[in-house]
């Protein structure tokens, strides 16, 4: 193993940032999960569904209103380093940030156009107006948060970003437990808690940030948006494209509880919401490897190390595929003892819901490389295109499923869309790395 890290600079660098990422996504899934249990083990089921389908629906427009600017922020301003043009890379910064603030605007309006509409179609309960648009207020400050975490990891300050999310978890826990047990066990108060953690962890993160980025790069808002017009036209295509592919995707990671909630009672969504928040225990590994991969991703793609990043992904799928089948089993093995111990005994029934989506979890994991890879190949069209066909065969599958099944029927038909996704995203990567490593090896023949 010290010979590998030894002969591997990108292997070696992709573990050190995954150590300090897996600590800040393991804290901020545990701070979901745990304030999650809090939830649950205070309220009745139907008032747990009817808080897990108000995140839901709002979680989902906000998401959908993310332009993903993240991802754009990374990809040009590895460039932009590459390059040494630190003009441009601050300007970048900078439009991020403006960008980020439309949409957080734009969803505020949206979420409280679509619950004045169709509130009762979305919501049994009449009282939780008021709350959702509060939390849809909030859930912007997420957007933000996105935009610091990959202005962190681009200037290599991972440590600074896994802090805070690890500081951020106990304060967000502590505010949810200390207004539950203060405050009515309702619906509408566990989702007003759920806001005002999102606006803690929110304005932390770009206080932090803006601090972090003045002692590193003084002067950087100064600089002028105009620095980006040329590349202007590439750049809202990429945002573009992207954003509409991971719009897709987050349709299936948040819409499966809103299209549940209309075709289930509530029980079932409130069962389906438990197994799933258990299932995204594996995410932990995934979370922390892609998002420590992604630089690294950018930067072996820009130097034309192919063979090296061919190598590297087939490396972790092959450390990856046991351990997933391991952690499987375990799940299996030991779901009761899981869910009695975490949200109690009068939810078991979320059992086999919980097994079925450890499936889409691992699947995840195993394709962490993906978005970075077809993104920094240029390969929107890919994205959206497995995208879009692994979300029609996910609603396909929910509606023939769901009316028999239940909760479980939509744990499976999250299994099928997802695997038709990735399956796509797979085959297509494989060529293209072959065709690069082909020309590479035609090219050295040549010369």
């Amino acid at each position: 193993m010290k010979n590998l890290l030894k002969n591997n600079r990108w292997l070696k660098k992709l573990l050190q940032n995954s150590g300090w990422m897996g600590m800040a996504q393991g804290a901020r899934i545990i701070d979901v999960l745990v304030r999650s249990i809090i939830v649950a083990r205070l309220l009745s089921l139907d008032d747990f569904a009817a808080y897990a389908v108000a995140l839901a629906f709002v979680g989902l427009i906000s998401e959908l209103a993310n332009l993903n600017i993240g991802a754009v922020v990374l990809t040009y301003g590895t460039r932009y380093q590459k390059s040494g043009d630190n003009d441009k890379l601050n300007a970048l910064f900078k439009v991020g940030y403006l960008i980020t603030m439309l949409a957080a605007l734009l969803a505020i309006a949206v979420i409280t156009l679509l619950l004045a509409l169709i509130y009762d179609v979305i919501v049994e309960q009449p009282d939780l107006f008021g709350p959702m648009v509060f939390l849809g207020f909030a859930s912007t400050f997420n957007l933000f948060d996105a935009v610091n975490k990959s202005i962190l990891r681009l200037i290599d300050q991972f440590r600074v970003s896994c802090m805070v999310d690890v500081a951020m978890m106990f304060v967000n826990i502590l505010v949810m437990f200390a207004i539950m047990i203060n405050v009515a066990p309702t619906s509408a108060n566990a989702i007003y808690a759920a806001g005002i953690c999102l606006m803690l962890l929110g304005t932390a993160s770009t206080v932090i940030t803006f601090s972090t980025l003045s002692k590193i790069v003084a002067g950087w808002w100064q600089s002028p948006i105009k620095l980006l017009w040329r590349g202007r036209g590439a750049m809202a295509r990429m945002a573009i494209g992207n954003s509409l592919s991971s719009s897709i995707q987050r349709l299936m990671r948040k819409g499966d509880i809103v299209l549940l909630a209309a075709l289930a009672p509530a029980e079932a969504v409130g069962l389906y919401d438990i197994g799933k928040k258990l299932a995204t225990l594996v995410l932990m590994a995934r979370d922390a490897v892609i998002l420590a991969a992604f630089p690294q991703i950018a930067r072996a793609i820009n130097d034309q190390q192919f063979a090296k990043l061919r190598a590297l992904i087939l490396k972790l799928m092959m450390v990856g595929i046991p351990v997933a089948i391991v952690t499987l089993i375990s799940f299996w093995t030991f779901s009761d003892e899981i869910i009695s111990l975490s949200y109690g005994r009068k939810y078991l029934a979320a059992g086999p819901t919980f097994i079925v989506l450890t499936v889409t979890s691992i699947f995840f994991v195993l394709f962490f490389w993906a978005n970075a890879l077809l993104l920094n190949m240029r390969r929107v069209k890919v994205m959206l295109l497995a995208n879009f066909c692994g979300l029609v065969v996910m609603a396909f599958s929910a509606l023939v499923l769901v009316p028999q099944l239940q909760m479980i029927g939509m744990a499976w038909a999250t299994v099928l869309g997802t695997g038709v996704q990735f399956g796509i995203i797979g085959w297509v990567s494989h060529r293209i790395l072959g065709a690069k490593l082909d020309n590479d090896a035609e090219n050295g023949l040549q010369n």
